[in-house]
């Protein structure tokens, strides 16, 4: 497991954790509020670049556009008729799968 120190890192982070420590802005639970929430933002940006990425085709109105979009897991769904598992992709397309 990766361990990523943030505080330690020259970011905007050490100004908010430093504000959630400060005991006269302690006193104002609206900012201490704020400020937790931005460090949650942050946290979640971090965690957003250790997930897995698939590049797709999207169509705008200016044309189409390739980008990168999260690589979703697949469901599972039970056919009745065919007594088979089958995974479910986002996209719509299904890989068959005997149990």
């Amino acid at each position: 497991m990766m361990v990523k120190e943030l505080v330690k890192q020259r970011s905007v982070v050490g100004q908010f954790i430093a504000e959630l420590r400060d005991v006269e802005i302690q006193k104002d639970p609206l900012r201490f509020r704020r400020n937790l929430e931005r460090v949650g933002e942050v946290m979640a940006l971090e965690l957003s670049r250790t997930l897995e990425y698939e590049e797709r085709e999207v169509i705008t109105p200016l044309g189409s556009a390739q980008v990168e979009t999260l690589t979703l897991p697949a469901r599972r769904v039970w056919n009745t008729r065919s007594c088979t598992c089958q995974q479910e992709h986002v996209s719509g397309s299904v890989r068959s799968m005997r149990r």
